[in-house]
């Protein structure tokens, strides 16, 4: 089912995929910084064999998984160490923040319990 104009619209607008579309292309020009510096030729000038590609993109596709595996764990990290502030909430310096206790609620407690 294609998308409506509106529902593209406010999908191609969305400040998330903007900001994300931001961060790829630096990161891109990075990587190409970085293969510059690594490599004689641009990747289409380059010699490689197709067993040297496909072996490339593997160790690259690995690398991708160790730093998400890397990220979720610290996420869960993340989730506990909030999950043990609210618990211990009443516990602490009557002197808090609440605003930002809210916020933090609001954020990761309440969407994900």
């Amino acid at each position: 089912m294609e998308p409506t104009k509106i529902q593209l619209e406010k999908h191609l607008n969305d400040p998330l995929y903007k900001k994300a579309a931001e961060i790829w292309l630096e990161t891109h020009r990075e990587q190409i910084m970085k293969g510059a510096e690594k490599y004689p030729e641009p990747l289409g000038k380059a010699k490689w064999t197709p067993k040297q590609l496909v072996k490339h993109a593997l160790q690259e596709n690995a690398d991708q998984v160790n730093y998400i595996v890397y990220l979720g764990q610290q996420a869960d990290e993340m989730e506990e160490d909030i999950r043990w502030l609210l618990d211990n909430v009443e516990k602490m310096n009557d002197k808090m923040d609440w605003s930002r206790w809210e916020r933090i609620i609001e954020k990761y407690y309440d969407d994900h319990s």
